[in-house]
């Protein structure tokens, strides 16, 4: 027995103000008190009752910078930008309407934020100017409220309509609109709000930008752990989408033991440092589907739960045991496979290559071949045409979890090399050596994009050929091909000597140049 309040109006009051504000919602019995927002909170509890009622209903107001209106049906409003927007339909089929000055080509932001306050509210929103000619609106249901963005054609007076997408009315539909400069901004959010630490480990949190004008990094910061925390990856790029956030507990923490953390995002966005919490909203829904909207102080608050060390339980390995990349052709493929699986470890493993040169670059880790039962992973390496022969060493990590957490396996030292578009060796079927006869295979393997490429014939000239060994001097690989077979013999007096070769052919229009010997690869 207790009324069941949905929203005070205003939803919020401007920090430094005393409001009157009223309690709607079922039973309120239109309760309204007198609340005065301090410097330095951010919320308000509020509660009320009745003499008929043994219990109270409770709810929250918000501390804002911006000035509050609130309007009805039966009055209009003038706001200003920055400023919010309340009032309760309290009948079906409302209007409430609002006047606002504009400069030409300024840009205004509505967001209707009635639903994540746990309203039932969703408003439609509409902009007129002086005749009643609409100019803008947003009629659309969405999980949290819905945003119109909109820039004044001229100097002068427009009205701001706002009603209840469905018709509905009652004293539990209060709504909250934020009114607002349309600026260049960003949101953030956490894919879980949950996870598990290996003791000595990490975890991983993929933290995604939604991004509105603003293109610029963002570095992200941990809010509510103890001292000794310790972030990786801890920026979103600029123009990316996202990041895997790892975060590492102090050391003294033991398994079992679990802390509340928050993610905050800050960017320079025209000289002016935006700071934004990354949201666990969709991440709660998704985890408990019966509360579309969570108590305000759950949105954003990730649990880390110490858990106890594991061990591997995945390796990898790549092909070939080196990345070779063709200078004149640009790209490459190379794959990296998973291997030593720990019975019940079925999952994609998350591959990057660190380390590579600038200029370079590598995808394709994130997803696992098809029909590999997510063991084979193929990369494409891009890289600059014009760029000299060079190695150096790389690095290959892969990331994976398993029950609950999270652990990572790395490729050290790994050899990257850039040279030329083009390798032949010369094998012959049987040791070339004094009495012995055979055939030669001269093999090409040839580096052309995905996308088809120079296949050019191949000249092979043989050198170094010393007297009592029968052996074409010059051989082609016709175009298109990879590989040609020559006889050979080696009279049983000559003399052990290493048969050099040289392979020319054209790639990107450029002449290419490879050395060896028989029996060998350059």
């Amino acid at each position: 027995n207790f009324p069941l309040l949905t929203t005070p109006v205003p939803p919020a009051v401007q920090v430094g103000d005393t409001a009157e504000v009223a309690l709607a919602g079922i039973g309120s019995q239109q309760s309204k008190l007198n609340v005065t927002a301090e410097a330095g909170a951010s919320v308000i509890p509020v509660s009320a009752s009745s003499e008929q009622q043994q219990g109270s209903g409770f709810t929250r107001l918000a501390v804002s910078s911006h000035p509050q209106s609130v309007t009805d049906a039966e009055t209009v409003c003038d706001v200003s930008v920055p400023s919010g927007i309340s009032g309760v339909f309290a009948q079906p089929d409302e209007v409430h309407r609002c006047r606002i000055e504009l400069k030409k080509e300024q840009k205004i932001r509505l967001r209707d934020g009635s639903r994540s306050n746990g309203v039932p509210t969703v408003v439609a929103l509409s902009i007129h100017d002086e005749s009643g000619q609409q100019l803008a609106a947003m009629r659309k249901a969405g999980p949290g409220g819905q945003t119109l963005s909109w820039a004044s054609p001229a100097d002068g007076q427009y009205e701001l309509r706002l009603a209840e997408l469905t018709g509905r009315g009652g004293p539990e539909f209060g709504y909250h609109v934020q009114l607002m400069e349309d600026r260049p901004d960003f949101e953030l959010s956490v894919e879980t709000d949950h996870a598990i630490v290996p003791q000595n480990g990490y975890a991983i949190l993929k933290v995604t930008v939604k991004r509105r004008g603003f293109n610029g990094p963002v570095k992200l910061a941990v809010f509510g752990a103890e001292d000794g925390i310790h972030l990786r990856n801890e920026v979103i790029a600029e123009k990316a989408k996202e990041t895997r956030l790892k975060v590492e507990l102090p050391p003294k923490m033991k398994p079992g033991q679990t802390r509340g953390i928050e993610i905050w995002g800050t960017a320079n966005i025209d000289g002016q440092p935006v700071d934004r919490v990354a949201r666990t909203l969709a991440a709660f829904r998704k985890a408990r589907p019966q509360t579309t909207f969570p108590p305000p102080g759950l949105d954003g608050l990730v649990a880390l739960s110490v858990g106890p060390e594991i061990p591997d339980f995945f390796g990898l390995s790549l092909d070939g045991g080196e990345i070779l990349f063709p200078r004149l052709v640009g790209e490459v493929y190379f794959t990296v496979r998973v291997k030593d699986r720990i019975k019940g470890f079925k999952d994609m493993v998350n591959i990057t290559i660190l380390d590579l040169p600038d200029g370079f670059s590598a995808g394709g880790g994130e997803r696992a071949v098809s029909r590999s039962d997510n063991n084979e992973y193929r990369f494409q390496l891009r890289g600059p045409t014009q760029t000299e022969k060079t190695t150096q060493m790389v690095r290959i990590v892969g990331e994976a979890s398993y029950r609950g957490q999270t652990k990572e396996f790395e490729l050290e030292r790994v050899p990257f090399r850039v040279i030329d578009p083009l390798i032949v060796s010369a094998i012959p079927s049987v040791p070339f050596e004094p009495g012995s006869e055979g055939q030669l295979t001269v093999k090409a393997r040839r580096f052309v994009p995905r996308a088809g490429g120079d296949k050019a014939a191949i000249t092979v000239e043989l050198s170094e050929v010393p007297d009592g060994v029968t052996l074409p001097r010059q051989v082609t690989i016709p175009a298109g091909q990879d590989q040609i077979k020559v006889p050979f013999s080696v009279a049983a007096d000559a003399k052990p000597v290493r048969v050099s070769l040289t392979a020319r052919t054209i790639v990107a229009g450029q002449p290419v140049e490879v050395t060896g010997h028989v029996g060998g690869k350059p």
